[in-house]
């Protein structure tokens, strides 16, 4: 490859590599001067061109001997100054020249683009849903009960007691007359009394609705509100819940339960509000996440994945870099005023985040010089 060298103000070359190093060796080129590739216009020093980094050094050493240069004189920018260099950006004399006048970019590239990082942002958010959603489901199957489900909250069980409550009533007094009486002062029979009154209350409801509806109650239910215990691994396919039915706990001020697997014996429910607490701290971690998307890739860059792939790019005036402190406000007017950009790029040819930020947006291939 050959180079340009700008020495006291006028420019030579194209010289090899090989010429720039021998110039090095006779004092002609320093650190500091200026340098670029033939087909290049970005300026940039010797000190960045890693094939003089030898000659150079001897350079160096070969000056302080003599006494041309001060051993102890700082040549390194500080800390302090880089970082604010990184975050503020540099001041540029002359900036990289292009042949033809940019193309600023419309509103069809700028919303392709953006769709394109949505997906991106997206899949990383599930991602982020989907390993807390896991974790919570280990907690739950640690703390899910084992007891066996009661009969009430068995909703096949209910089913079948409607229907058994139904040929009951439905039975000829002469056949109900050849049962064996019970024993009127037996607890038993005082127990199964109350229970048997409670029992009907429950079925007229439960026959109510149905007749309502027509169809049974676990269909129109789709799960159980009137239970008094949390559910346990038993409340399955088999007793009648499918994934997504909701358990109401009414012993519990009604907390809700989310059915996320109904295999048999092994159910998993999960209190509703630990499903909003995972998607609130899923989009809490999120929200960085997306902040650095946009300010890392916008300066360092000067592009997302998307506007890459859509070719197109954001500066400053006169073509200069965006560093990552104006690309981080830059990210938060977009995604504040982002929505508006269709109606200001017909008219300015930038977004309202563009103007606020001082951001051009341009295609990657610019324009005829006439345009």
């Amino acid at each position: 490859m050959n180079y340009i060298v700008k020495l006291d103000g006028a420019e030579y070359g194209p010289v090899d590599e090989l010429t720039l190093s021998k110039w090095v060796e006779e004092d002609r080129l320093t650190g500091s001067s200026e340098i670029r590739p033939e087909m290049i216009g970005a300026w940039s020093t010797a000190s960045d061109m890693p094939f003089l980094k030898d000659a150079l050094e001897s350079q160096r050493k070969r000056l302080i001997e003599n006494g041309f240069i001060d051993p102890d004189e700082k040549t390194e920018e500080s800390f302090i100054f880089r970082f604010i260099a990184v975050i503020w950006g540099r001041k540029i004399e002359k900036p990289f020249e292009v042949s033809s006048k940019p193309c600023f970019t419309g509103s069809g590239n700028r919303f392709s683009a953006f769709c394109f990082d949505a997906l991106i942002l997206l899949a990383i958010f599930a991602a982020i849903c989907i390993g807390g959603l896991g974790y919570a489901l280990n907690q739950a199957k640690a703390v899910t009960e084992q007891a066996p489900l009661a009969v009430t909250d068995n909703l096949k069980m209910r089913k079948e007691t409607v229907e058994e409550r139904k040929e009951n009533r439905s039975t000829p007094a002469s056949a109900a007359a050849e049962k064996k009486p019970s024993d009127p002062d037996s607890n038993e029979a005082l127990l199964r009394e109350g229970m048997g009154k409670a029992g009907e209350a429950r079925d007229r409801a439960l026959e109510e609705l149905h007749q309502k509806f027509g169809e049974d109650f676990t269909k129109f239910q789709k799960g159980n509100f009137e239970a008094l215990t949390p559910p346990t691994i038993y409340a399955d396919r088999s007793a009648g819940y499918r994934r997504g039915y909701l358990w109401v706990n009414t012993a519990d001020d009604h907390k809700r339960y989310v059915c996320l697997s109904a295999a048999e014996e092994n159910a998993v429910w999960m209190a509703a509000s630990d499903l909003s607490r995972i998607f609130t701290m899923s989009v809490m971690a999120f929200l960085p996440i997306l902040l650095l998307y946009y300010a890392f890739s916008l300066g360092y860059y000067a592009q997302t994945p998307g506007m890459w792939f859509y070719g197109i790019f954001i500066c400053r005036r006169n073509e200069e870099e965006v560093y990552f402190f104006r690309a981080f406000c830059y990210t938060l007017m977009l995604l504040t005023l982002g929505v508006l950009t269709p109606l200001f790029v017909p008219l300015f040819k930038r977004g309202p985040h563009d103007l606020l930020c001082g951001v051009y947006v341009y295609n990657v291939v610019a324009g005829s010089s006439g345009r």
